[in-house]
């Protein structure tokens, strides 16, 4: 299971937007998860087939955004 936390900061009360984070494993085609971030904060939660080769939140840079 994947687990992070996903904060987004200076947007307005109510502001929603995916967020995909691009898995690669293996011995497993890769995923593309989409999070709905709809807080200040988001808890994320993915279940995996194994341990992913390469994880890249914001894929394809289709956020306006910092990742840390």
């Amino acid at each position: 299971v994947l687990y992070g936390t996903i904060q987004q900061e200076d947007v307005r009360d109510g502001f929603r937007m995916p967020v995909p984070i691009h898995l690669q494993f293996r011995d497993y085609p890769p995923q593309v998860h989409r999070i709905w971030v709809d807080a200040k904060e988001v808890e994320v939660k993915i279940p995996l087939p194994a341990e992913p080769t390469k994880i890249e939140f914001n894929y394809h840079h289709a956020v306006l955004a910092r990742v840390k």
